[in-house]
């Protein structure tokens, strides 16, 4: 709540966040680059690979509260580098999108998580294989 009134979007604390880490592949194509990368960051890493549009993926992963959101496309896969979106400097009126290696991106979260208590997603890593409640 203090966050929304000084016109930050609401959060979980990195390390309490069921889902740290969502990659989202923009199409087929980069599905291999995106498991390449959730392997390399470990932590609680998803991939989304459902059939929808990237944007409906992203809102799914801001109303999923997730804190680093990592999209890879064309772009990614020639420059090796990645577009990272931070929840917690972004506003409910604008995203913040970083440009980091994997590197980066791994030592940034292992900071923000070092000393708390830590365990594996329970669910699938890809978003297809989960259970579906409707």
């Amino acid at each position: 709540a203090r966050l929304s009134e000084s016109g930050k979007l609401p959060m979980l604390e990195t390390w309490l966040s069921p889902t740290q880490i969502r990659v989202i592949p923009v199409a087929e194509r980069h599905l291999a680059r995106a498991q390449e990368v959730a392997g390399q960051l470990g932590f609680r890493t998803d991939i989304d690979d459902r059939d929808e549009t990237v944007g409906k993926k992203i809102r799914d992963a801001g109303r999923e509260w997730v804190p680093y959101v990592v999209v890879i496309g064309d772009e990614e896969l020639t420059t090796g580098s990645l577009t990272v979106t931070v929840r917690a400097d972004s506003t409910p009126k604008s995203s913040a999108k970083v440009k980091m290696s994997v590197e980066d991106l791994r030592k940034v979260v292992s900071e923000e998580t070092a000393g708390k208590p830590w365990r594996r997603l329970a669910l699938p890593t890809k978003l297809s294989e989960r259970p579906k409640f409707i």
